[in-house]
């Protein structure tokens, strides 16, 4: 599994409502991995996938995998 890291230090003030947005345009079913580049975020599971396998390389595999990367919060 490749994954693409996410910059997620993007400071925001408390309930601030225009908050950023990232796109992503999918032109294939391919699975595509992302991960949050924070410290700590990993481990608290900021990660997703698009069009991840039901079979072999799951979300869930994905998941537990970054869950158990670095330092917790």
């Amino acid at each position: 599994m490749t994954a693409s890291v996410l910059d997620c230090d993007v400071p925001v003030q408390e309930e601030e409502y225009d908050l950023p947005v990232r796109k992503f345009k999918v032109t294939d079913d391919k699975p595509h991995w992302f991960y949050c580049g924070q410290v700590g975020h990993c481990p608290a599971g900021m990660v997703f996938a698009v069009n991840p396998p039901k079979k072999g390389n799951t979300f869930k595999k994905f998941e537990k995998m970054a869950r158990q990367t670095g330092e917790k919060w």
